[in-house]
């Protein structure tokens, strides 16, 4: 009796047995030498690939009965395109083989419990190959997608611990190039801060430099994502400490400086490609501003405000969140930019205001590094909660 399949590797080695060219990377099946008949009526090969699960000893289909194809429009032998085709301008990464333009489709023809039609990545595999195959075959006989070519490994990049398979299975794991020489500094991880943290831990990011003096307490975990448990909140780690800790299951690169920053650390600074600026005091955020602007390191400031209103006799809170950009070549940003400070520091609980200032604040830095498109180029954009209104 065969021991259990324990990891997508294993399952792909088991392909290999049978010597197909495959791989697992990143949540995606890998399938090269696969022959199929060009325009010309001459087989070539192509490299077909799918999002793939590992469950229960296998690998699964997932969800989607297409696959990705990196080759020219598949013919039958008399000349005809094949009609698999259900996408001929797609744009997806393969990893360690190219971009592919071609989107398959092939379903099952008969019914199946699972959401693809296929059971297995095997049964989708064997699917899609069959039907390039068996044209193939009739124009050179000795036409296999059997080759028993070792794959070209395609090694899993980035800081993380297990694949990201959230890039791999929509195809835009080229675009984690835009981070490769990132090197960033969160000032200040309190609720828009540690979310910060949270958004850009999930990026290829090698290094993320926090910074935080004071101790990660109880309302603080209010304002964090996640959840703490009675202990963390207890035991009186540092912020930066704490979520370094939390974060590093998760990936490497994160880098605790459990301090507060003034704006004379230069040399603590300096070395830096982009600063998030998450801290309360005034006197402090503008100092650091202008540290930063004399060190030419672009920033994004956040800043939040609230205030206990009346409406018809009833406390409602007024709330504006506000972000502002400066890089090299920009006006130094204008005004105070004095928050509500007092109703904030009095402990009011609103981490959906945390996390929507966290969320512009990342949003704004990925547009400067050209991962988001970016139309206006905006300095400073404000919401309001009270009209629901982001301005710039």
């Amino acid at each position: 009796m065969s021991c259990p399949l324990t990891s997508p590797e294993e399952a792909a080695a088991k392909l290999r047995l049978e010597n197909y060219n495959v791989d697992v990377v990143n949540g995606l099946l890998i399938a090269r030498d696969i022959p199929y008949v060009s325009t010309d009526r001459v087989v070539e090969r192509g490299v077909l690939a799918f999002p793939v699960e590992f469950s229960d000893g296998d690998l699964r289909a997932g969800s989607d009965h297409t696959a990705f194809f990196l080759g020219s429009t598949p013919y039958d032998a008399a000349g005809t395109p094949l009609d698999i085709v259900a996408n001929p301008n797609v744009d997806f990464d393969i990893p360690g083989a190219g971009r592919a333009k071609l989107q398959l489709s092939r379903r099952k023809d008969f019914p199946s419990s699972t959401p693809s039609g296929y059971a297995t990545a095997r049964e989708k595999l064997e699917a899609y190959i069959a039907v390039m195959w068996t044209p193939a075959r009739l124009v050179n006989p000795d036409a296999t997608a059997r080759t028993g070519n070792v794959p070209t490994r395609a090694v899993p990049s980035g800081p993380f611990h297990y694949p990201d398979s959230a890039s791999a299975r929509v195809g835009i794991g080229h675009m984690n190039a835009t981070y490769q020489d990132q090197r960033i500094g969160i000032i200040g991880l309190g609720g828009t801060g540690s979310y910060i943290l949270d958004f850009v831990a999930k990026t290829h990011v090698p290094e993320i430099h926090l910074f935080d003096g004071d101790a990660f307490r109880s309302h603080n975990a209010f304002r964090a994502p996640g959840a703490a448990s009675k202990d963390d909140v207890e035991r009186g780690t540092s912020k930066a400490e704490y979520f370094a800790n939390v974060y590093g299951v998760f990936r490497d690169g994160i880098i605790a400086h459990p301090q507060a920053v003034s704006p004379d650390d230069t040399e603590l600074l300096k070395s830096l490609s982009f600063v998030f600026l998450a801290v309360d005091n005034e006197d402090t955020r503008r100092g650091l501003a202008s540290l930063l602007e004399s060190l030419s390191i672009p920033y994004v400031d956040v800043g939040m405000g609230a205030l206990i209103a009346d409406q018809d006799g009833n406390p409602r809170i007024v709330s504006q969140v506000r972000t502002t950009f400066w890089r090299p070549g920009m006006s130094p940003p204008a005004g105070d930019r004095q928050e509500a400070e007092d109703a904030y520091e009095s402990n009011i609980q609103i981490a959906e205001l945390n996390a929507l200032n966290a969320t512009l604040a990342v949003i704004r830095w990925k547009k400067h590094i050209s991962y988001y498109q970016d139309l206006l180029d905006e300095a400073e954009s404000i919401y309001s909660s009270n009209v629901q209104q982001l301005s710039k």
